[in-house]
């Protein structure tokens, strides 16, 4: 049997997070369905904006880990994941727990069991990767409190929106304080979905001034 590429590197990174049916209790009209980024999504986007010493990701809906590992292994320092399935929090607790064994990493970790919707962003994260974790209205509140956090302290802002649906990409066309850095595709083979404007697209979006 031919192992596909997401497995292997999940065998390497001694974690497993493939899709499975766990998560049936929440509003699916508000939080959408767990589907992990393909790692080669996360290779070329880390790649072609490596992390330095201050970068703090933070990945919204993150499932069982694989983006927040796939940051460590390409050397963030700093890393939160929010996951709201309490099957799937328990599975990316133990994913970190074997990876930082098998790879003796020392990134510092931070993950919640919790409703983003009441989020406070902590003022050090500057970099936020969303897979279509949920509905608009709480893409709004989400940055909200990124808003709240540069109130507190200004920085530069990178907004990842890997697949993201076109009312998604309007909402964010429509922020006066960020501008659509990059469009790019992703190179792997994509699925039929209608309601997404390509299944080959990560759009960055920030707050620098032009």
């Amino acid at each position: 049997m031919i192992k596909c590429i997401d497995n292997i590197y999940d065998e390497f990174l001694g974690i497993r997070t493939e899709v499975e049916v766990i998560d049936s209790h929440h509003d699916r009209s508000i939080y959408y369905n767990y589907e992990p980024t393909k790692y080669s999504v996360l290779e070329d986007l880390f790649r072609k904006y490596p992390f330095d010493a201050t970068d703090h990701i933070v990945d919204f809906g993150c499932g069982k880990g694989r983006v927040l590992i796939m940051a460590a292994y390409y050397s963030c320092k700093h890393i939160t994941g929010y996951e709201l399935d309490i099957v799937r929090y328990g599975i990316l607790i133990e994913n970190i727990k074997y990876f930082k064994h098998k790879f003796g990493n020392d990134s510092i970790f931070s993950t919640f069991n919790m409703n983003v919707e009441k989020i406070n962003i902590v003022d050090t994260s500057n970099k936020f990767f969303f897979f279509n974790p949920f509905h608009l209205k709480v893409y709004i509140k989400v940055m909200n409190a990124i808003h709240v956090s540069l109130q507190r302290k200004r920085r530069d802002i990178y907004i990842y929106l890997h697949q993201p649906l076109e009312d998604t990409i309007r909402y964010f066309d429509s922020l006066d304080n960020y501008k659509r850095e990059c469009t790019y595709e992703i190179h792997y083979t994509p699925k039929t979905e209608t309601d997404r404007i390509s299944n080959k697209v990560l759009i960055e979006y920030s707050n620098r001034p032009i």
